[in-house]
């Protein structure tokens, strides 16, 4: 019972300090790293185990990450997909399709 109520509020803490993420403020990309090209995949678990609320927590975990980095064709590139009892090909985008932070930002935005 013990190691349950450590668990519960391990879990509780873990989502609060998720939901109290402003990805705004996300730091830009070293200087180091600023120049490099670099492709960032996400497969983004979209399945009914996965409550809408986590869902929406780990789509602003996806924005923060990407919004470190300089966005553009020849700098770093992402993609997205989805999945659940199926791939949702319909929700997904490529690393060609988005060459800046505010497009790319929106498309994270509207995955469903």
């Amino acid at each position: 019972m013990k190691l349950l109520l450590a668990f519960a509020a391990v879990c509780l803490v873990a989502t609060l300090q998720a939901r109290n993420l402003d990805r705004r403020q996300a730091k830009p990309c070293p200087d180091d790293c600023e120049h490099l090209p670099l492709e960032i995949a996400f497969v983004i678990d979209a399945s009914a185990s996965i409550w809408p609320q986590n869902f929406t927590i780990g789509l602003w975990f996806v924005q923060n990450f990407v919004d470190k980095f300089n966005i553009g064709q020849d700098k770093v590139r992402v993609s997205a997909v989805t999945y659940g009892d199926r791939v949702y090909t319909e929700n997904a985008f490529g690393f060609g399709e988005y060459s800046d932070k505010e497009s790319l930002d929106n498309a994270i935005e509207s995955i469903p």
